[in-house]
């Protein structure tokens, strides 16, 4: 016997039901005395045995196809489904995830068939595909899904007999193989890739021309057998959990635990972070004890030689932009963050031990100071990435909403932010070589190779590194300037100081004590704002963020 059957053999509850696909065995096996017991218990478990027998013979073929997008001047491949049936197109969040794509917040209602909404997403991302010759782009805005279908196709087809599509070039060549799909282009942009040309390669099946190839959709004749046996413990036990998330809502949020690797950042900081002679912090990259083991860094000059040539070809077309992208990599030289190095890569005893980062611009057209921003892409893989070998460090980031709140309960406030606080941190020599880029002035120039020399950009661990310095310097500089401690601990959102007090006195003071305090580390205090002008004694015009932001309209 497979199953127990303690059931009646009722119409109403058969343990035998006719399904359309085949024959569903299901059964319920209980233990219990109903003399002894008359309540079930609010916990109560029992264990449920299914058989599904399938045997089909058809299956349908979706059109699918690899399609190319673009990110930050690369581009990347996935599976796509091509649906006349949906009104949108939709990117899986796992694709979303990998490939770090920024969103958009969006309310949308995903509805089925009958009407039934059966799905909820906040999230849109904008995504441009590139034909496989990329003669054209399309611009199109893709909702984000956690999943988007199951394995399509469902099973493996036999392609062996397919000679009257030899001549095709497929949009995706293994549309016979399970594979998840990354992407669903719907009706909003299906008549921007289909192209003339169908062929009916026999009854059932059909063969559609697209920028990206042939896509092939209808029946494929095979039988289909299947057999599964699932057995399953059933509990009424959600009920409860349900019950106990509900109150623990309510809960204040249990102190966070140190992991025994943000205990290693703390104790490999502590050890190894010194200060130069201008009084600049000095602090290495955290790699894992992996590397170079079983961690290990691959060949990364000629991607990021062929990603900034794609890079550069774009901004090129933004007229004025490669100007302004290389007065931004420039300044780098000039403030000497960054020093010019040969053409090679780091190898110790067929290891690397040295990483080409990738960069890109951020052009941010409605800031009043940066509009554009360079930032370094170290997830890039080569056999790891460089992200893949460092720790990221433990979170010392305070929670904005709160440090806005306390902000708000002074009655004399001061704000500024610490002006290119990552690059005012020296990283060491020994671990500048993790961060080479690749470039130059002119498209008409060779290519020039650079070293970074302060915390990056991109970089997983930066962040930890200069919250984590901000408070080495709250601790060294509390005997002179004691005021300012517990602002660069308690009251700073990354490079942003938001402090005050109840007097004036007592904010100017609080502000000179921070404003000296970063001073002796090389961290300068611009773009600073308060709202009495008493605050501001003493400090200079080129400071602050608006020279007119007292003056009030009459």
């Amino acid at each position: 016997m497979l199953h127990f059957n303690n059931f009646p053999s009722t119409p109403q509850s058969s343990a035998f039901s006719k399904r359309a696909t085949g024959l569903v065995a299901t059964a319920t096996h209980e233990t219990q005395n109903p003399e002894i017991c008359q309540e079930t218990p609010c916990c109560s478990k029992a264990l449920k045995t299914q058989t599904l027998h399938n045997e089909n013979h058809s299956r349908v073929l979706l059109p699918t196809a690899v399609v190319s997008i673009e990110h930050r001047g690369e581009l990347f491949k996935l599976r796509a489904l091509i649906d006349q049936g949906s009104q949108r197109s939709f990117i899986a969040s796992r694709a979303q995830n990998r490939l770090k794509l920024p969103t958009k917040h969006a309310n949308y209602e995903i509805t089925g068939i009958g009407g039934r909404v059966v799905q909820n997403s906040s999230k849109i991302r904008p995504i441009t595909l590139i034909s496989p010759k990329a003669d054209k782009r399309i611009q199109a805005n893709a909702i984000v899904l956690p999943q988007l279908t199951n394995m399509l196709p469902s099973y493996q087809i036999n392609s062996k007999h397919w000679d009257k599509i030899s001549h095709l070039t497929l949009a995706d060549p293994n549309c016979n193989t399970p594979a998840q799909i990354d992407i669903l282009i719907g009706s909003d942009l299906i008549p921007q890739i289909i192209l003339e040309g169908v062929e009916k390669i026999s009854k059932t099946l059909l063969a559609q021309n697209t920028i990206f190839g042939w896509v092939l959709s209808g029946l494929v004749a095979e039988p289909v057998t299947a057999m599964t046996t699932q057995v399953e413990e059933i509990s009424n036990e959600y009920l409860n959990s349900q019950l106990r998330k509900f109150w623990e809502v309510e809960e204040l949020s249990p102190i966070p635990i140190t992991t025994p690797e943000d205990q290693y950042c703390e104790d490999f900081y502590k050890a190894t972070t010194t200060r130069s002679d201008n009084g600049r912090y000095v602090v290495r990259l955290p790699l894992k004890q992996q590397f170079p083991d079983t961690l290990a860094l691959g060949h990364s000059r000629t991607s990021a030689v062929q990603q900034f040539l794609s890079m550069e070809k774009n901004i090129l077309r933004e007229g004025e932009l490669k100007q302004v992208y290389d007065g931004v990599v420039e300044e780098f030289l000039h403030l000497d963050h960054m020093e010019e190095v040969s053409p090679c890569e780091k190898i110790i005893r067929g290891k690397f031990f040295s990483f080409y980062l990738p960069h890109h611009a951020v052009v941010k057209p409605e800031k009043k100071t940066t509009k554009v921003r360079v930032v370094f892409n170290a997830s890039r893989s080569t056999s790891d990435s460089l992200n893949d070998i460092l720790f990221t460090g433990p979170t010392l980031q305070l929670d904005l909403m709160l440090l806005i709140l306390n902000w708000r309960i002074y009655k004399y406030v001061f704000n500024g932010d610490v002006e290119k606080m990552y690059r005012q941190i020296l990283v060491h020599k020994d671990d500048q070589d993790f961060q080479w880029i690749i470039f130059r002035k002119s498209a008409n120039s060779p290519l020039r190779d650079f070293k970074l020399k302060t915390v990056t950009f991109g970089v997983n661990c930066a962040p930890y590194l200069a919250i984590r310095t901000l408070h080495e310097l709250a601790e060294d500089t509390k005997p002179e300037f004691p005021l300012a401690t517990q602002v660069l601990k308690t009251q700073t959102y990354v490079d942003d100081i938001l402090s005050g007090s109840h007097s004036l006195p007592q904010a100017y003071e609080t502000l000179s004590q921070v404003i000296n305090s970063l001073n002796t580390a090389g961290f300068p205090l611009k773009k600073i704002t308060v709202n009495h002008p008493h605050i501001l004694k003493n400090n200079p015009k080129d400071h602050l963020l608006d020279t007119n932001f007292l003056i009030l309209e009459k």
